[in-house]
């Protein structure tokens, strides 16, 4: 159903805000929308329940009823060729960010490649972005965010997970959350818009979750020790190991040792 987010200072982000009890899944919904009518930029699909909700690559997401946001947002960022389409997944990971950092006080909050949204240790928020190419480049973008706001209690099978009131205390009033983040979202999209690609490029390598540091890899059936050391254009993580060679891993194709992929 339709309906309006108040207090929402955004441009174009959520002016088309449509607001469910419950949906199989937000980008699903969204996506086949698309196939049936024009939406413009910005349109925002929320739901309170997901009974099929996707993380990356497939995965599930968990969630508990009316506790966090479930929401998947509408661009059309057809100034990006494919080839760089990563640098979106940057943006949108620093708008996330950037709003757990203006929200809840929290310097910890890191991006663990390519677009997890950590504090600490502990995962607080999942991204899922799907863009649809064809031919003459990228029709339309659809961002996938789960952020775990009041959830205190998550079930087994979910690893590292925290929210925003295990780490503050507080609870959050959903709507006004949503109106923030989507500000952030939007402020770093126009910054992307504006050329300003080498800004985003550094923040995010800034924010990067163990970026530099020596640890265990799991890529395969190999472990071994090395450090990351960025991110290739098409969004590969490049990490050097202990013998020299710096070796680019595609998602799913290496993990820390002592995380889940």
């Amino acid at each position: 159903m339709s309906s309006s987010l108040k207090d929402l200072t955004t441009l174009f982000t959520a002016r088309d805000y449509r607001y469910f009890r419950e949906l199989d899944s937000t980008n699903s919904y969204l996506a086949e929308l698309l196939k049936n009518q024009d939406l413009a930029e910005g349109t925002l699909i929320r739901a309170s329940y997901q009974h099929a909700g996707r993380g990356q690559t497939g995965e599930s997401w968990s969630s508990r009823e009316d506790s966090n946001l479930l929401i998947s947002i509408l661009f059309y960022p057809v100034f990006i060729p494919v080839r760089e389409l990563f640098i979106l997944n940057m943006a949108f990971a620093l708008g996330v960010t950037d709003y757990l950092k203006f929200r809840i006080n929290q310097e910890e909050i890191k991006i663990k490649w390519p677009n997890d949204i950590y504090a600490g240790d502990e995962k607080i928020c999942g991204m899922l972005i799907e863009n649809s190419i064809n031919t003459k480049g990228v029709q339309h973008t659809i961002l996938g965010i789960g952020l775990n706001v009041n959830q205190e209690i998550f079930p087994e099978h979910v690893p590292n997970p925290v929210s925003m009131k295990l780490i503050s205390g507080k609870e959050y009033v959903l709507d006004e959350e949503l109106a923030v983040l989507c500000s952030f979202l939007e402020a770093r999209y126009l910054q992307l818009k504006n050329s300003n690609q080498s800004k985003i490029k550094d923040d995010y390598l800034s924010a990067m979750y163990r970026i530099g540091e020596e640890h265990d890899f799991v890529s395969g059936r190999e472990v071994f020790r090395g450090r990351i050391i960025g991110v290739e254009e098409g969004g590969k993580l490049q990490v050097k190991k202990q013998d020299g060679n710096t070796i680019a891993y595609g998602l799913k194709e290496i993990r820390f040792a002592d995380k889940p992929a």
